[in-house]
């Protein structure tokens, strides 16, 4: 089912002993927006030149990695060398993926 929080309500209210099950589409897509969080989270703290390539790069994070090209990947690693947070997070996205 989807993960939209109204599902849930309905789902709850008309079939209280209903086993729900998410998809892995769905799911992937909410720990694509955690990996987005902590990246908006460390964004801030910075230098500014880190600040504007981490922003304008933002999207590398979100495909597997081995469906980049050596540049993208190679400005994929840079961002990652931003925050160890960061990192971890983009590598449990990795583990998911797998």
């Amino acid at each position: 089912m989807d993960l939209a929080q109204a599902y849930h309500t309905s789902i709850s209210e008309c079939f209280p002993d209903a086993i729900r099950i998410a998809d892995r589409f769905h799911v992937h897509g909410y720990v694509i927006e955690s990996v987005q969080a902590v990246r908006k989270s460390v964004q801030p703290t910075l230098a500014p030149q880190a600040k504007v390539i981490l922003k304008s790069h933002h999207r590398l994070l979100n495909p597997p990695i081995d469906t980049l090209t050596k540049k993208s990947k190679a400005q994929l690693n840079q961002l990652l060398e931003f925050s160890p947070s960061l990192r971890k997070v983009w590598e449990w996205k990795e583990a998911f993926s797998h």
